[in-house]
C-alpha cells in the first residue's frame, strides 16, 4: 500500500485496527480499507463493505497452520450481500519464501474454484512489493467502466 502512497517500500507491520487511504492506480482511484484481523475487529468489517467493487485478500503462504482459519473467514466475507459480486483478488504474501505453499495449494485451501465470481490469485510480496501491479492491473481489466 505505500509502495502506491509514497513510491517507496517501508517495513510491514502488523495492522492493529483500520487504515483507509485513497490511491490513484491506472484509470481509478482505489480506496484501501486494510482491517486487522484480531477476533475482535472480524465482525466489524462488514460495516466497511458498502460500494465495494473489488476486493484484495491477502494471504500468508507460508502459514499452513491458519490457512483454514483464513478459507473461513474469506468465505463468510464473500457471502455478504454487498460483496456477492465482487471480483477477488487474492495476494499470495511470502511467495518469495522457500517454506510457502503452491499457488495451487492456496487456490484449493481457499476453496477458490468453487466459486462464482472473477477471481485471481497473484504470488506476492508485501516486503518487496512483487506482485501489486500485476493484481491491481486484472483488477482494471475486470471492472473496465470504473472510475472511483
Amino acid at each position: 500500500l505505500y509502495k502506491l502512497i509514497i513510491g517507496e517500500l517501508v517495513k510491514p507491520i502488523k495492522t492493529i485496527g483500520y487504515l483507509r487511504e485513497k490511491v490513484a492506480y491506472g484509470k481509478f482511484f482505489i480506496t484501501f480499507l486494510d482491517c486487522g484481523g484480531s477476533f475482535k475487529l472480524r465482525p466489524l468489517w462488514r460495516h466497511h463493505f458498502n460500494y465495494t467493487t473489488a476486493i484484495i485478500f491477502v494471504v500468508d503462504v507460508t502459514d499452513r497452520e491458519r490457512i483454514d482459519e483464513a478459507a473461513r473467514e474469506l468465505n463468510t466475507m464473500l457471502r455478504v450481500p454487498d460483496m456477492i459480486k465482487c471480483p477477488l483478488l487474492v495476494l499470495a504474501n511470502k511467495s518469495d519464501l522457500a517454506d510457502r505453499m503452491s499457488l495451487n495449494e492456496v487456490k484449493v485451501k481457499l476453496g477458490l474454484e468453487k466459486l462464482e465470481r472473477a477471481w485471481h490469485v497473484v504470488e506476492s510480496s508485501i516486503v518487496s512489493g512483487g506482485g501489486l501491479k500485476e493484481g491491481l492491473n486484472w483488477i482494471q481489466e475486470v471492472i473496465p467502466n470504473s472510475s472511483n
